[in-house]
């Protein structure tokens, strides 16, 4: 997992258009991250992970991931619940050429990361972003 994470940081293709915060005014102690990835393509039946990583873990040793199948159309949604306060690194990536269970990406698959995310109190956080394509 560490290396996917790597990997999408050294090619950083995504673009991040911003969180939107659905406060919802709860007392949990924890938040929610979702939102909608934006593929430059589609990639129908490709798998995808996308993994959340706390900026106090800076190897990423206790992520937590998404991984599922592209669906037609070039978005898919993600969603992480009882996401405890923190500070985040959203990372994903789109297996389009290379094999899932092979540890490198290749030219043609997507990648990409948010940045940053707060989660504070109940926050209820809408990131959407757009991965690029690694050259």
């Amino acid at each position: 997992m560490t290396i996917i994470i790597v990997l999408a940081l050294l090619f950083h293709v995504a673009h991040q258009a911003g969180c939107i915060d659905e406060f919802d005014n709860s007392n949990t102690g924890y938040g929610t991250v979702s939102g909608t990835v934006t593929m430059p393509g589609p990639a129908e039946g490709k798998p995808y992970v996308i993994v959340l990583c706390n900026v106090d873990d800076p190897g990423c040793t206790h992520p937590d991931t998404n991984m599922n199948v592209c669906g037609a159309g070039t978005t898919f949604i993600y969603r992480f619940t009882n996401v405890p306060l923190g500070t985040y690194s959203i990372v994903s990536s789109v297996y389009v050429n290379s094999d899932f269970l092979a540890p490198i990406m290749v030219s043609g698959d997507y990648n990409g990361s948010y940045g940053l995310v707060t989660v504070d109190n109940g926050d209820n956080l809408v990131c959407n972003f757009t991965l690029g394509t690694i050259p």
